[in-house]
């Protein structure tokens, strides 16, 4: 089986905690971006999806375990940057490794419960080992990259 690749253009959004309104009546997310993310992660799932059905002799969802290997690649603060006629280079002082937020667990967690409601895995406790990393997108724009397989194939 080969694996099902995935990249979504844009900043991802976190999946944070829930919090009640309507008096205690309904939950919902704290992140107000995070529906629009999800369905967008949906959207490209689906499309890749039914690329790849068409083909390959693979059927979704996966019913298995799975391996998920993402990478979000987020854009560098302005501070990152030196300023004048070298604006478009980096400081020397700009860090490599992206240690802020957004959190990367919260971040998988939106990923798991995109890929269930698009379909490409019946649950995302089917996910078995998750190979997650944050960047910084210096040499392209921000995406999400998502590489899903088979743990059996």
């Amino acid at each position: 089986m080969s694996a099902l690749e995935i990249t979504i253009p844009g900043i991802a959004v976190p999946q944070g905690s829930m919090r009640l309104v309507n008096g205690g009546r309904r939950m919902i997310h704290s992140n107000k971006d995070l529906p629009a993310w999800r369905a967008t992660m949906g959207a490209y799932t689906i499309a890749e999806i039914v690329r790849k059905e068409r083909q390959t002799s693979q059927r979704f969802p996966l019913t298995g375990p799975v391996d998920l290997a993402v990478t979000f690649s987020f854009p560098r603060p302005r501070t990152h940057y030196r300023t004048g006629r070298f604006s478009d280079l980096l400081r020397t002082a700009a860090p490599r490794y992206m240690q802020v937020g957004p959190d990367l667990d919260k971040l998988v967690r939106a990923v798991g419960d995109a890929l269930t409601a698009a379909c490409a895995i019946l649950d995302d406790k089917q996910i078995h080992l998750i190979h997650a990393a944050k960047r910084w997108a210096d040499d392209h724009p921000p995406c999400t990259t998502i590489t899903l397989w088979d743990s059996n194939a």
